[in-house]
């Protein structure tokens, strides 16, 4: 496996960094009444080993022939993660996704030896900074222009990975409030799951509340803000509404995606996801 640390200016750290061990389970940092339970999730006291976690180790193997050159080791390792541009991606190159991360330590664990070190097992610990792993497919989508009716759909390989959360972004086309749903159909076409979503602000009356976001990655909806077709849009803190109820979660295979309105108030509409995989 090939993992590559890199800033946001291309900048990557050149020391090799050969396997990723397993990710230990630590606290999902999102307040737990805010979050639904269920499966997917994780909270306080209902724990999951994949996505309830921020703590990473990176595992590298390396002899010094001195103090000095161990010393200098340590130093470059910190000195990229002070100084470099962030966010700070942690990529997984073999399975095309990445994760922004923070430094946590540069624990030492070594055999001493006449003049140098011979490091075994040494590991530099990292915090992931977003909720699940990155696919880099979700940085490609473009706004698709949909009726009521009209559907996208998302395909998610097959092969290790076990779901996908979207993160859904949408801009009103019409001044009638869009009461809509957005509903997952599977190859066969079988709807497996739904979610409805009813806001008296949403609509393109004004400049400010024609834009929301349905995160299922953090379970939030997000109204109002600016667009900006090269990243995810900006909104205001004081539009955002939490939810404890579920998200849409797409399946390993065929994810339809199928908007509907009640009143034909037409949308365009942008995907996002990141793909849980098995470890």
């Amino acid at each position: 496996m090939k993992f590559i640390l890199q800033d946001s200016n291309k900048r990557t750290l050149t020391e090799t960094l050969d396997q990723l061990w397993r990710i230990s389970p630590t606290k999902f940092d999102l307040p737990e009444a805010l979050v639904a339970r269920n499966s997917q999730w994780g909270s306080k006291n209902q724990s999951d080993n994949v996505i309830s976690t921020r703590k990473l180790s990176l595992p590298y193997s390396k002899t010094f022939q001195s103090d000095l050159e161990y010393n200098l080791f340590r130093s470059k390792l910190a000195n990229f993660f002070l100084t470099s541009k962030k966010p700070i991606y942690l990529i997984d190159v073999e399975n095309g996704r990445r994760a922004s991360v923070e430094i946590s330590s540069i624990p030492e664990k070594f055999d001493k030896g006449s003049e140098k070190r011979i490091v075994t097992d040494a590991s530099i610990e990292l915090i992931l900074m977003d909720v699940l792993f990155e696919d880099f497919e979700e940085s490609d989508t473009d706004f698709l222009y949909l009726p009521s009716g009209g559907y996208f759909d998302i395909y998610l390989s097959s092969e290790y990975s076990m779901d996908g959360y979207p993160m859904f972004e949408l801009i009103a086309e019409s001044n009638s409030n869009p009461d809509f749903s957005l509903d997952l159909e599977d190859a066969d076409g079988n709807g497996f799951a739904t979610q409805r979503i009813q806001s008296l602000s949403f609509s393109n009356a004004n400049e400010l509340n024609k834009y929301m976001t349905i995160s299922s990655v953090t379970g939030e909806v997000q109204i109002g803000g600016r667009i900006n077709v090269s990243k995810p849009i900006t909104y205001s803190s004081n539009n955002t509404l939490w939810t404890g109820g579920s998200f849409l979660i797409f399946k390993p295979g065929k994810n339809r995606v199928v908007y509907s309105s009640a009143v034909n108030a037409p949308v365009q509409l942008r995907i996002r996801h990141r793909t849980r995989y098995e470890s």
